[in-house]
């Protein structure tokens, strides 16, 4: 074959293989194309939503802002009204407690001067027994007879000297001390309470009368011990409690044996020395 021919022929297939491989670089570059078309589609999509969100945020914030300061307002008023109301009530308050402090001290002014006179008044009587006679006596009869066949123990006070745990001297302490407890026991008995044969010494001291149950004492016992102490109060006679001790103050001074016997329902009424 002649070499002319021979290089025509290489010529055609050198342009074929070149044909060929711009093809398949063309084809390479159309479809690199056609991916970053899709990316950038999708970022000019994604930008449209990406302004759009902007927008909306933005139109949100400054709604939300200007309701934030509506409310901020609002809520700085209540707030200003609630604590202009505060002060008020507070100094209504201050005012009350004022007036209700002045009232009790007038009270206690007024209770003290009331007890002065009933002092005054005890002072000048004379023996507290004159106050368990008459008319007076009718009346504290009357007052404790619904609590009759309650026990009491009614003693007055005295220094006493014991031996072996016998009573062997005492002496009263107090000008009335033991003619009160005589008016006071036969006005008692007359009652129906049950009580000693006669007044029995006690180791208490103090003034008035003092009245002392068991804490183990039954409710009726209590009740009857508040009633009595009122009764003598009415007659008018100091009287304290009743009280409800946990000490030597409810024992007996002696180791001598009186009827009744001493138990947790038997009240205690100590005459003291007189005001």
């Amino acid at each position: 074959m002649p070499v002319e021919h021979v290089k025509a022929i290489t010529a055609v297939l050198s342009n074929i293989d070149k044909t060929e491989a711009l093809s398949q670089r063309v084809s390479d570059l159309s479809r690199q194309v056609d991916f970053w078309n899709r990316w950038m589609v999708w970022g000019l999509l994604a930008g449209a939503i990406a302004a759009a969100w902007v927008v909306i945020t933005t139109s949100l914030v400054i709604v939300r802002s200007k309701n934030l300061a509506t409310t901020q307002g609002r809520l700085d008023t209540v707030r200003e009204l609630q604590a202009r109301t505060d002060s008020k009530n507070k100094d209504l308050r201050i005012a009350e407690v004022t007036a209700d402090a002045v009232k009790a001290n007038e009270r206690a002014a007024a209770l003290e001067l009331e007890s002065l006179k009933l002092r005054e008044q005890l002072l000048l009587q004379g023996s507290r027994a004159n106050l368990l006679s008459g008319d007076k006596r009718k009346k504290f009869i009357a007052a404790i007879k619904l609590f009759a066949g309650n026990k009491a123990d009614i003693r007055y006070s005295a220094n006493s000297i014991l031996v072996n745990g016998a009573i062997v001297t005492s002496t009263p302490v107090g000008d009335d001390v033991t003619s009160t407890s005589d008016a006071l026991l036969s006005a008692m008995s007359e009652a129906g309470w049950i009580v000693p044969p006669k007044p029995l010494i006690g180791s208490l001291v103090g003034r008035g009368v003092e009245v002392d149950i068991s804490p183990l004492a039954t409710p009726d016992t209590k009740k009857a011990a508040s009633a009595l102490a009122a009764a003598l109060r009415s007659l008018p006679i100091l009287t304290t409690g009743p009280y409800e001790p946990t000490d030597s103050r409810l024992a007996r001074v002696g180791n001598q044996t009186t009827s009744p016997a001493l138990d947790n329902n038997t009240i205690v009424v100590a005459v003291l020395t007189h005001e």
